[in-house]
């Protein structure tokens, strides 16, 4: 360590098998299955493997940054291509060979660069090597009782434009009195240009602002109050919302034992896009839970 607070480190991921895909097509009732044959991978796409970090730690402020590098040794999974609105895009799934519910997933523009579609329900992945993704953050501690922290990530770098997706937030608050806290963490998420088929779908970013409060009831039980607001243009019909009051709970000592007794509303609202009527995914959710957390 060249100088105090930083760290730098890498990894060599070890991939030993290529898997390839079979269709099996003999219950044509039934989604079709699988079979897998494994074979030896690559070395040289097997080096491709690797990742590298870094991060600095000192008084004002902490960092962080790393890059994930992807070889072709295996196919694009649900991973490397996450969506968010499911209820429009559909579930990332639409890439993961194995997933029982890939047939329900996005149309991506570009699902020939991976997928061999030997028809409209049959077909065998191909190795993906473009699923690098970069990764940073930082947060200030400068200020007493302040929270600022700023995240981001970009995913499949190299293909971007076809299959590429970015997330960041921000959070900032403050610890207004030594038992209650304000803050809001803000979110953007947004996909590569010529990401979905523009037949079906329209590419928007999707904003969302999440405030929060919180009060320390006592020693062991806090109260908090969570509510989202979220913009997506041409996709959303009305501004996403959700709404959450909660109350944690300390159950044992050094927070080994937590739990949280929660109520969560929850209202999305699609708009129709070129004839296509989204009105049957829209949903008003009301949800009562209990969580509970053991760390050990």
């Amino acid at each position: 360590m060249p100088l105090p607070g930083l760290d730098v480190g890498g990894q060599l991921f070890f991939v030993n098998t290529n898997a390839i895909y079979v269709m099996d097509l003999a219950t044509k009732a039934q989604m079709p299955s699988y079979t897998i044959k494994n074979e030896n991978a690559s070395l040289p796409e097997s080096l491709k493997e690797w990742g590298l970090g870094i991060s600095y730690t000192s008084a004002p402020f902490n960092a962080q940054a790393g890059l994930r590098l992807d070889g072709g040794v295996d196919p694009m999974n649900k991973y490397e291509s996450k969506t968010y609105l499911k209820g429009y895009y559909g579930d990332g799934d639409r890439t993961d060979p194995i997933s029982t519910t890939r047939w329900g997933g996005p149309n991506y523009k570009h699902q020939n660069k991976v997928w061999n579609a030997a028809s409209a329900t049959a077909g065998t992945p191909k190795s993906f090597s473009d699923g690098m993704y970069g990764f940073f953050g930082f947060n200030i501690k400068a200020v007493k009782n302040l929270a600022l922290k700023v995240q981001g990530q970009f995913n499949n770098i190299p293909a971007f434009e076809e299959f590429g997706y970015g997330i960041f937030n921000e959070t900032i608050g403050y610890q207004i009195l030594p038992k209650f806290y304000a803050g809001v963490i803000l979110f953007q998420q947004f996909y590569g240009s010529d990401v979905f088929d523009d037949a079906k779908y329209v590419n928007f970013p999707f904003f969302r602002s999440l405030p929060v409060v919180s009060y320390q009831l006592t020693s062991k039980i806090k109260s908090a109050l969570e509510t989202t607001v979220g913009l997506c243009q041409d996709v959303l019909e009305t501004p996403w919302f959700d709404i959450k009051p909660k109350l944690d709970f300390a159950i044992a000592a050094s927070g080994a034992m937590r739990a949280q007794v929660y109520y969560l509303f929850e209202r999305a609202d699609f708009a129709d896009y070129k004839g296509v009527n989204y009105d049957g995914v829209d949903y008003h959710k009301h949800e009562i839970g209990l969580e509970i957390d053991f760390v050990f």
